[in-house]
């Protein structure tokens, strides 16, 4: 079923009913995801929700978003946290285990049971329940 206003094709309903026009902003929803996509004819799915739960927000400027998306999206993963990325190897995590943030590939800072500040293969501060260590690499305690 498909509905028409001015000529125009605004929605259609079937196994992926889709609510606004094909090319332009529109929100589609099938029996395993909804997905919400930007304004005009450069259109990018910029909301993406699957049949796992696992929700992304956002994504490139050029590209859709995904579930898998690493590039500036706000990723829910059910179960599992949420990460806000800036890119694959800069980004945040946050979970029940604690926050970590992440700079160039590198574990950049941990807050959780124990909460280290600095990569921890070098100089950095640990923190735990049993005490304030600074550290001048991974096993040297000043």
């Amino acid at each position: 079923m498909s509905v028409f206003a001015g000529g125009n094709q605004v929605a259609k309903f079937g196994a992926v009913s889709t609510i606004g026009r094909d090319g332009e902003a529109r929100t589609t929803i099938s029996d395993t995801t909804l997905s919400m996509y930007s304004g005009q004819s450069t259109t990018y799915k910029r909301v993406h929700i699957d049949a796992n739960g696992v929700a992304a927000f956002g994504g490139a400027i050029d590209a859709d978003v995904s579930t898998t998306s690493t590039d500036d999206v706000v990723r829910i993963n059910s179960g599992g946290g949420v990460a806000i990325y800036d890119s694959s190897t800069s980004y945040i995590s946050m979970s029940s285990a604690g926050l970590k943030l992440y700079h160039g590939g590198e574990l950049s800072a941990s807050f959780g049971t124990t909460t280290t500040i600095g990569p921890t293969a070098g100089k950095h501060i640990s923190i735990s329940g049993d005490g304030l260590e600074l550290k001048t690499d991974s096993a040297n305690t000043v």
